[in-house]
């Protein structure tokens, strides 16, 4: 256990999209404005799908074992820490395309 948070300290959240969508938005016939709002609206999307997916992982894992689904400490920690992370390494990207929003051009 040791082992696994010296190498989980090592990562810090630094890329800004962790999901480049902007060339396949761009693929798409739009004007500059729909294309933005789709990006954003994805990146904002994004941590929720993250977090669905490996939630869905888990589960899958936790039956391949045979263990009990409903009710499981073991899982119940493991779906809250994997949150957790997930949040932590998506956040300043997606905070950084939300404030986006806000800027004002003529």
């Amino acid at each position: 256990m040791g082992t696994a948070l010296k190498v989980f300290s090592k990562f810090v959240p630094t890329n800004t999209d962790s999901l480049s969508v902007d060339c396949f938005i761009a693929l798409g016939k739009g004007n500059n404005k729909e294309i933005f709002f789709n990006k954003v609206l994805i990146l904002g999307a994004e941590p929720f799908l993250c977090v669905f997916v490996s939630w869905l992982i888990w589960v899958y894992i936790f039956r391949k074992r045979g263990q009990p689904v409903r009710n499981n400490k073991e899982l119940k920690t493991k779906l809250i820490m994997t949150t957790v992370i997930i949040m932590y390494v998506l956040q300043p990207g997606v905070v950084k395309v939300m404030f986006q929003l806000f800027k004002y051009k003529k």
